[in-house]
């Protein structure tokens, strides 16, 4: 027989698990922390020149657009807002603040977000730092 102080302790393990992926979903929804990335810091590195056509079409195609797309509808789209679609330059400018608070990450990896994509597979931190270069550059045909 299990005492009842183990079955208290599991109790609560479990609400305190269940509160942390109530927490992981409400910052989804708020999305993280605004990289702050500038087109001088960029510069700098020698990130230039990142454009829709030579790098955006690539990351949103492997990495978001199983969901973000104006093609995916209803449940196929995993809970992706509806008009949140980057399988075009217009949908990706229109939402690149969101864009860097939900995936990118700072030149300095001060900030990371990584609360995109959700599952695999996932880009890496360099990736994720030419993400926001890219939308710091004024996101680029």
């Amino acid at each position: 027989m299990v005492p009842a102080r183990t079955w208290r302790w599991i109790a609560s393990t479990l609400v305190l698990l269940g509160a942390c992926d109530a927490r992981e979903v409400a910052l989804r929804g708020q999305g993280g922390t605004a990289t702050g990335t500038t087109a001088q810091e960029c510069a700098a590195l020698g990130w230039t020149g990142l454009t829709y056509s030579g790098f955006a079409a690539a990351f949103f195609t492997t990495y978001c657009t199983a969901c973000h797309a104006s093609t995916v509808v209803g449940a196929s789209r995993n809970g992706a807002p509806p008009d949140h679609n980057f399988d075009s330059l217009a949908g990706a400018r229109l939402f690149a603040d969101h864009i860097d608070r939900m995936a990118g990450a700072s030149p300095s990896l001060l900030v990371k977000n990584t609360f995109m994509p959700p599952a695999g597979p996932t880009p890496t931190d360099h990736e994720r730092q030419q993400l926001s270069c890219w939308i710091a550059g004024g996101a680029p045909p």
